[in-house]
């Protein structure tokens, strides 16, 4: 029996060729949405039964995040403000906003810096980007990091996570911050992230490409660090027991 789980939202950037996404799927024992928004999309778009479709959301492994946060920090600046972003370079992170916002940020405390995780998935988007650092003359403060295996060493000692994204499916990283009590400024690229995002208390929401919204977001979540509750969305014990239930 075969079970598809789709981690990216119909009709995305992402989505290479709907047709042949329809077609499959019907063959599909079960398919995995990772939010309810996830699901509706997939319905209407790829006309699938709501029946074989089942809404999990991606999960927290608690264990492993543990292991590894306590590694040595990456962060070598005395001082500093440290904001962190996390995901390939793609048009669809929006990284170009995000650097506009944080130019904003910079100018107004220069202790800020901006830490971007991430491998050079769209190379030509890449350099666009890096060039644009160079241009603005952002070079000592923004910071790309490439691919690690170990994000959480950057996300635990960090002031500040920021999802810059124009589209999503269910962002693990913003959940995986929102663990490690770190404050999270995000797009509304998904309903999702405005039901667990409350204002003022874990972070802010702010709209696609409003950098200047973002960057009075990111001013204000670093005041946030240390006054965060973590509310433990999903763990890994309770999605292997929602996969076993819904899949009987």
């Amino acid at each position: 029996k075969v079970v598809v789980r789709q981690g990216f939202m119909p009709l995305s950037k992402l989505d290479g060729s709907p047709i042949l996404i329809r077609m499959f799927y019907r063959f599909a024992f079960k398919i995995i949405a990772q939010t309810e928004y996830m699901k509706k999309a997939m319905i209407e778009h790829y006309r699938i039964k709501n029946k074989l479709i089942t809404v999990v959301h991606n999960p927290i492994d608690e264990i492993y995040i543990n292991n590894n946060k306590n590694a040595p920090s990456p962060f070598k600046i005395p001082n500093e403000i440290k904001y962190v972003a996390i995901g390939r370079l793609g048009v669809f992170k929006d990284y170009e906003t995000l650097i506009k916002a944080f130019e904003i940020v910079n100018l107004k405390n220069t202790i800020t810096h901006l830490y971007i995780l991430g491998a050079d998935y769209d190379k030509e988007y890449s350099f666009y980007i890096r060039n644009i650092v160079k241009e603005k003359k952002l070079d000592h403060c923004i910071h790309f990091e490439g691919f690690t295996d170990n994000p959480y060493r950057y996300l635990y000692n960090s002031d500040c996570f920021v999802l810059s994204s124009i589209s999503e499916g269910l962002p693990n990283v913003m959940l995986e911050a929102m663990y490690l009590k770190i404050p999270v400024v995000a797009t509304k690229c998904i309903p999702f992230i405005e039901e667990n995002i409350n204002e003022g208390e874990n972070g802010y929401c702010v709209e696609i490409k409003d950098y200047k919204s973002m960057a009075t977001a990111m001013e204000k979540a670093v005041k946030l660090k240390g006054k965060i509750s973590n509310k433990l969305i999903n763990s890994h014990d309770d999605i292997v027991l929602s996969v076993f239930n819904s899949f009987r």
